[in-house]
């Protein structure tokens, strides 16, 4: 195993740091924020419902906060009560963005006489790789090759064997 550079943790202990950090964020939760939304699943069963729902369909805590007036906390408590929305939203943008990427497509073929080939490639490359991005796919493929150094270089045409002339 090679050696670590200064500052640097094995992924191990990177993964067991992250959820240290995340034990903490939800430990530093105010109790407050808890029974607000414990009374709000116990005396407001239909705005509870009415989050949730929103959550689902892939609107922002933003969005909600701003046209409810729950707090953000609040919010983000309901949504960690409910994990699958935020897979919900997360697969709603992913939608969203490979609709964009379809339309854009078609409005650039249909436009490509008016734009550079180089600037369409561009604008084609950047919407896919987002698109994967977002899917979770690879958007870079790197290869590692091994070069003979110098010295091996050497070695390799020494060991080669000698022609011999013919006069």
């Amino acid at each position: 195993m090679g050696r670590l550079g200064k500052g640097e943790l094995p992924l191990a202990r990177q993964l067991s740091v992250l959820q240290e950090v995340e034990q903490l964020k939800q430990d530093s939760v105010p109790v407050k924020h808890n029974k607000d939304v414990e009374w709000l699943i116990e005396n407001d069963p239909n705005n509870y419902h009415a989050i949730i729902e929103r959550l689902a369909l892939g609107e922002s805590l933003n969005k909600i906060s701003r046209e409810t007036g729950f707090q953000l906390q609040i919010l983000r408590l309901i949504q960690k009560r409910h994990p699958e929305s935020i897979e919900i939203r997360r697969q709603a943008i992913v939608d969203r963005m490979e609709e964009a990427i379809l339309a854009t497509t078609e409005r650039l073929s249909e436009e490509n006489d008016r734009i550079s080939v180089n600037r369409l490639a561009e604008v084609l490359s950047e919407c896919v790789k987002n698109f994967q991005l977002l899917r979770g796919e690879a958007t870079t493929r790197s290869e590692t090759r091994s070069v003979a150094s110098p010295e091996d270089l050497k070695r390799m045409f020494e060991a080669l064997p000698q022609a011999k002339v013919i006069e």
